[in-house]
C-alpha cells in the first residue's frame, strides 16, 4: 500500500481563493467534481494521507431458526421454507438487527 504524507509548516496567508468553484474545462463532468470547491492552499496543522482504494462485493446472510431449535442459513430473503430437521413448513419473520 502506497502512502504519502503532506504537511506545510508555513502556509500561505489566509484562505483567500480556497472556495472558488472548479471549472468544467479539463475533466468535464464525468466524475461529478465540478461543483466541489477548488483547494488552493493547505492550512496549518492539516495532514493528508493518501491510500489506494478498492472495491468489494457483499451479501446478506439470514440465520433462520425453527421452533424445533434447528438453525440454518439462507442467502435470499424468502417468505417460507422447509425445516431440514422436522420437515415443517416455516414462515420467516425477519427482525432487524441491533446497530
Amino acid at each position: 500500500m502506497k502512502q504519502r504524507k503532506f504537511t506545510e509548516e508555513n502556509p500561505s496567508p489566509g484562505p483567500s481563493g480556497d472556495e472558488q468553484p472548479g471549472t468544467l474545462g479539463e475533466f468535464g463532468d464525468l466524475d461529478d467534481t465540478s461543483r466541489l470547491p477548488q483547494i488552493t492552499s493547505n492550512l496549518s496543522g492539516i495532514e493528508v494521507i493518501e491510500h489506494s482504494a478498492g472495491r468489494a462485493t457483499a451479501q446478506w446472510i439470514l440465520q433462520v431458526r425453527c421452533d424445533c431449535g434447528r438453525r440454518w442459513f439462507e442467502v435470499e430473503a424468502i417468505d417460507s421454507t422447509m425445516c431440514p430437521r422436522c420437515k415443517r413448513l416455516v414462515y420467516l419473520d425477519i427482525i432487524a438487527s441491533k446497530p
